[in-house]
Order: structure tokens, then sequence, then C-alpha cells
């Protein structure tokens, strides 16, 4: 992991109850990059799950191998076993932690942006131009800042909607509930994403910088739209599985 990536887990560290009443607060931190990222981390806990079972259900055809109960034609789960441990790899040793890295620098940034705002306002009550322009040039600084660490995280849910889709195709059927449920908070973190840096470049504008970025939101949107259809394919693909299973069923009757 890089070392860079090294942070004092605070909020993370907090029980479920706690950090759920943290983002009830009405305080500006944790906030919504936060809660992107958050989103982000479920979905690679998911993912792995559904690697985890797989592979367990890949070790059971192994045996049926052995024993001869099961043919080299009817294997469902060996042949993707690399994939499955790369994606597990992935996310442990990536995904995961820069994800609980921006989750916690987020936060702390973005307290920081507040509380110069606050300091920009008492600077304009008091009439000290000077220190008014002082703060707002650094809250705008910290803001950027805290812009490019959503970016970062909206790149890591990318990563995880294309794993999610993989395990959702190739991986253990039963549990395609956790699979579309990985793809949905991936694809939720994105979009999350996709609101924060819109919100942000609103008073970013008169920098060249949000020029560029707003470019790339409006890249990141184009390919979400892509990722949600293709998860609604799927939706379609097991609703009509469900319809032709039930009719086969009735046919049965």
């Amino acid at each position: 992991m890089d070392s860079n990536l090294v942070t004092t887990s605070r909020l993370l560290d907090k029980s479920v109850n706690n950090l759920l009443d943290d983002f009830g607060a009405g305080s500006s931190a944790p906030g919504s990059g936060s809660a992107a990222a958050l989103m982000g981390i479920l979905s690679g806990k998911l993912i792995i799950t559904v690697c985890s079972l797989s592979l367990k259900k890949a070790e059971q055809e192994k045996l049926g191998i052995d024993n001869g109960s099961i043919k080299s034609n009817q294997l469902k789960f060996i042949p993707f076993e690399n994939q499955l441990r790369f994606i597990i790899d992935d996310i442990k040793n990536n995904i995961e932690p820069q994800l609980k890295f921006l989750f916690e620098e987020d936060s702390k940034e973005f307290e920081k942006v507040v509380e110069l705002r606050k300091q920009r306002v008492q600077a304009e009550n008091d009439g000290n131009k000077a220190l008014q322009s002082k703060y707002n040039k650094e809250s705008l600084d910290k803001l950027q800042q805290v812009t490019d660490f959503v970016f970062k995280i909206s790149e890591q849910c990318f990563k995880l909607i294309e794993h999610g889709n993989f395990i959702f195709d190739k991986a253990y059927t039963a549990v395609r509930g956790d699979s579309g449920a990985a793809i949905s908070a991936a694809i939720a973190g994105v979009t999350s994403s996709i609101f924060i840096i819109n919100l942000n470049l609103v008073s970013l504008n008169r920098r060249k910088w949000s020029k560029e970025k707003k470019q790339a939101c409006d890249e990141m949107y184009e390919m979400l739209q892509k990722k949600q259809l293709e998860a609604f394919s799927r939706v379609g693909a097991l609703s009509s599985e469900v319809v032709e299973t039930m009719q086969f069923e009735i046919g049965d009757i």
C-alpha cells in the first residue's frame, strides 16, 4: 500500500450506528464526499463476498472432478478462479485502501473549507478586505483539493462497477442479489460524486482549472449513463429468468 495512504481512521473506527449518527448530525463532516466513498467501500465488501463464495464453489468442483461426479464440460467456477482472485486482491490492496483514505481526508479537509469560509465572513463583517480576500482564496484552494478527492472516489467506484458486472455475469448465481447491490452502490458512489463536483465547480467557476474539470465531469456522466444501462440490462435479464422459471413451474402443475 502507498505510504501516502496511511491515515488515522478516526471516523471509520466508529461503530456503524455512531458513524450514521455523525452523517445525520447536521455538521459539515462527514459529508457527501465521505458518503460517496462509503458507498464504494460497501460495494467492494459485497464483491469480495461474492468472489469468496464463488471460489468455495470452485473448490467443490475440484472435489467433484476427483471423485468423478463432475465432468470438465460442467465447470462453472474453476474457469474464473484467476479473475475472482484478482478482483479480491485489487479491492483489498488497491481500491478499498484508497477509498478509506479518501473517506477520512474528504471529511477532514472539507471541515477546513467550512472554517475558512467562516473566517472570510467574519473578516467581511469586520471590514477587513485583505483578510477577506486571503480567506476566500484559501477556502477555494482547499475546496479545489477536496474536489480532486471526489474525482478519485469516482475513479475507484467505476472500477467497482466493472468488477460488479463481472461477478454478476460469471460468479455464483445464487448470490446475484449481493452482486446487484454492489453494482448499485458503486453507481451511487459515482452519481454522488458527479453531484458534488458540479456543486463545487459553481464556487470554483472563475478558475482555469474548473474548465478542464467540468469537461472531465461531463465525460464521467456520459460513462455513468452507459454503466447504468448495462446494469438495467442485467436487471431485465434476471427478471426474464424469473418469468421463464414461473412459466416452467406452472407448466409442471
